[in-house]
């Protein structure tokens, strides 16, 4: 969206921040930054945005998924479809049953 402020499909936003916002749903320390993944809030002006979807793109997978790096924290969107498992679901039961390295899943949504 701009410097330091990603959107993250419509439901939520990436930022890096000062200060914890009450409203932020996880947080993370990097490079000396903290940041935040919080609600978009729902009146931000489109015609402002700068950003660019490449930044930070680490793999693109058509219209599938694709994976960014921000604030040294994988961000992966996936298509989803009702009935279809959660990957972050999966991951959660691989780690139930084996001890094998896995992502650590910080923070999951279905974004209609």
């Amino acid at each position: 969206m701009e410097p330091g402020r990603w959107l993250l499909g419509t439901l939520h936003t990436c930022e890096i921040v000062d200060a914890i916002p009450n409203d932020a749903v996880v947080h993370w320390e990097a490079d000396g930054k903290t940041y935040c993944i919080r609600p978009t809030i729902a009146d931000m002006d489109e015609s402002v945005w700068t950003g660019d979807a490449e930044s930070n793109l680490c793999h693109f997978a058509g219209t599938s998924a694709a994976v960014w790096k921000i604030g040294g924290t994988f961000v992966k969107a996936k298509a989803w479809q009702k009935g279809m498992q959660l990957e972050s679901d999966t991951i959660k039961f691989v780690n139930s049953i084996y001890s094998i390295p896995t992502p650590e899943v910080i923070h999951c949504w279905v974004d209609d």
